[in-house]
């Protein structure tokens, strides 16, 4: 778990045994009186899995398949080098 989640289950964990209020609670996590009550129900369902981001661990469903993504860094890189200068100054593409 992250630091995040960490302290989530935290302050939720002491919400359900009373040491703290839905109010307190959602000022510590910076989260609507609303979102805290939904956590503490998905916490007392689930355990502390449910404060685990669902996501983790896969790719974005929108995700270029790597053959494109190469086929596409190969063409800015040598049939578009410095046509397409505003477009591809990026280093982030590797």
């Amino acid at each position: 778990m992250t630091k995040k989640e960490l302290v989530r289950v935290y302050v939720i964990k002491s919400l359900v045994d009373d040491k703290m209020t839905s109010r307190d609670a959602a000022e510590v996590l910076n989260l609507s009186e609303r979102q805290i009550k939904r956590l503490k129900a998905g916490v007392k369902k689930d355990g502390e899995v449910f404060v685990i981001h669902k996501n983790r661990g896969r790719k974005p469903k929108h995700t270029i398949p790597g053959e494109i993504r190469e086929e596409i860094v190969f063409l800015a890189r040598n049939k578009y080098k410095g046509k397409m200068k505003a477009k591809c100054t990026s280093n982030k593409v590797k």
